[in-house]
């Protein structure tokens, strides 16, 4: 798995854009992925430093069993996410037999969280 997985899907609101993932992406990647506070939000107090290699692997990885996004807000990237199947058991077990997904969102920029709490999303 030497790329991200590409695909060519874009949701875009009013201010907010959802674009694919890019190879061009990792600068930004790699420090959100590295930032203490956002890591802590995001994984948990356990996570470490990351190298470039590392979130390569990671990022590639998600990318092949689910769409990956960065999110822009007028044009400006905050953060990323990825759709992906659903994988948690216990949301399996109790609806089998249907196409279940999951979102999981990243927000990056600290300085965006204040507003993401306005509209009440979880940025923690």
């Amino acid at each position: 798995m030497d790329r991200l997985r590409t695909h060519n899907i874009v949701l875009t609101g009013d201010r907010v854009v959802l674009r694919p993932m890019r190879e061009d992406d990792w600068d930004i990647l790699l420090r959100w992925n590295n930032d203490p506070d956002v890591l802590y939000c995001s994984e948990s107090d356990t996570v470490g430093v990351r190298s470039l290699d590392e979130i390569q692997c990671l990022y590639r990885g998600v990318s092949q069993h689910a769409f990956c996004f960065i999110i822009e807000v007028d044009g400006a990237p905050i953060g990323e996410c990825w759709l992906q199947e659903m994988n948690l058991p216990r949301v399996l077990e109790r609806l089998p037999g249907l196409d279940l997904r999951r979102i999981d969102i990243m927000i990056g920029e600290k300085d965006c969280w204040a507003a993401a709490w306005a509209l009440k999303l979880s940025v923690c």
